[in-house]
């Protein structure tokens, strides 16, 4: 708020008056403009609404499964009741904000999680006080899945307990997701986002490029070298890194501007790092 103001002013001088003299002689004069509400793309908002919604759970799937971000995964899947419907630009969106390579839209996420239910004391407890440990037996032996799909769209469940008819409803229920083996999902009770953690030896190796280009670029900044100054890479360590990173080659000088990236362990700057237990030398020199 101090400064905006005065920053706002200076670029409508050097932008607006320099090449408008009739223009107000000060952008605090200046109305706002009129927004041409035919220009809105109702679709395309709702569809980022819905993009936003699905990195925001991937994002804690992918915290919750301590897998980097750096690291790329197979799949995302997208479980909905409703139907979802994402252009292709909004879909490379996801799988390059969730740094996944493939996204798959499903209607329930029993396939891939489970559910366990407990009763919400808070409001099952001035309603049914007495039956709270047979509503807890019920939950404990009902089928989850079931349960939860009725209460998240609307529906409650009726049983009894020693004669008393019993009615639970979303608000009722601790609802607790649980993965499945080589899953790791997270949800906010429309939608559930699950990631496929399961990594084989190519998303590996694509996570360990990931991780080069990394340590190069700190390398670079650490030594004191410019963004854009061109430089020369050699490496040496284990085998199969140093053939990973030697069979992307022109990916990688491209995207580090090297001139030459070679085996070797000749440089100005060198650091050596892990990935899985295994190490990699990088050295750095100016060109």
């Amino acid at each position: 708020a101090p400064f905006v103001p005065y920053i706002a002013e200076e670029i409508y001088q050097n932008l607006v008056r320099n090449l408008d003299k009739n223009a107000p002689e000060s952008v605090h004069f200046c109305s706002f403009p009129v927004a041409d509400e035919n220009m809105i793309d109702s679709s395309l908002n709702l569809g980022m609404d819905k993009v936003l919604e699905i990195v925001e759970n991937g994002r804690i799937s992918r915290n919750a499964s301590g897998v980097k971000n750096r690291q790329p995964l197979s799949k995302v899947i997208v479980c909905v009741a409703e139907e979802l419907k994402l252009n292709d630009e909004l879909v490379e969106l996801i799988k390059d904000e969730l740094n996944v390579e493939n996204l798959e839209i499903l209607h329930n996420a029993d396939e891939f999680v489970s559910y366990s239910l407990k009763p919400q004391l808070k409001t099952l407890g001035p309603k049914y006080g007495k039956y709270l440990g047979k509503i807890k037996q019920y939950l404990e032996n009902c089928n989850a899945a079931e349960v939860v799909a009725k209460v998240r769209s609307g529906e409650t469940i009726k049983f009894e307990a020693d004669g008393q008819e019993i009615e639970i409803g979303k608000d009722d229920l601790l609802i607790n997701l649980e993965n499945k083996e080589g899953y790791a999902s997270s949800t906010n009770g429309k939608i559930t986002v699950v990631l496929d953690t399961t990594l084989t030896q190519e998303l590996l190796d694509k996570g360990f490029i990931n991780e080069f280009v990394s340590k190069v670029q700190n390398l670079r900044k650490d030594s004191g070298l410019q963004v854009t100054d061109h430089i020369n890479v050699e490496i040496s360590g284990y085998e199969h890194f140093v053939n990973v990173v030697m069979k992307d080659k022109e990916k990688i000088c491209k995207t580090l501007l090297a001139d030459s990236l070679m085996m070797g362990e000749n440089g100005t700057c060198a650091v050596e790092f892990d990935f899985n237990g295994n190490h990699l030398k990088v050295a750095i020199s100016k060109n």
